[in-house]
């Protein structure tokens, strides 16, 4: 990123930090094996980014920053099934026990502003569990540092 080698996303905090914005920077993304460069341009984060885009954008779309869970739909029918394709160690899918390669029926997604917290009810159908239904609610504070 701008000529500096960045391994962790610390690095990046660490040399953006310094910097004003807005700010245009230049990185190098490597994908499927070829260097691809990027101009991305930097503003001022929202002191609640879960909040931010809670507002903006599809519920579905925030599962990922807010639980750690990465979908892919699994028919195009409004069944909101979903395959499970990725889960972000540490987070609370994963602390949940669900698992790439579950499928899960989202119920709903929801914010509850006195306490401040998202949640998020799904029936799931789990290859640790025999594949029995089960349901559960996850539940994201909203806080500075839980948007991940």
């Amino acid at each position: 990123m701008n000529g500096f080698p960045v391994k962790e996303i610390f690095d990046i905090q660490r040399i953006i930090s310094s910097m004003g914005n807005p700010l245009v920077i230049s990185v190098m993304i490597e994908r499927d094996n070829k260097l691809e460069h990027r101009n991305i341009l930097l503003g001022n984060r929202p002191r609640l980014p879960s909040l931010y885009v809670w507002g903006r954008d599809a519920h579905e779309n925030i599962l990922t920053p807010l639980f750690g869970i990465v979908i892919t739909r699994l028919d195009p029918s409004r069944k909101r099934n979903y395959l499970v394709t990725r889960i972000v160690n540490g987070s609370v899918a994963s602390t949940a026990g669900i698992s790439e390669g579950d499928v899960i029926k989202i119920k709903s997604v929801k914010y509850d502003e006195k306490y401040e917290v998202f949640s998020l009810s799904i029936d799931l159908k789990s290859k640790r569990f025999g594949y029995l239904n089960k349901s559960m609610v996850l539940y994201s504070y909203n806080e500075i540092n839980t948007f991940i």
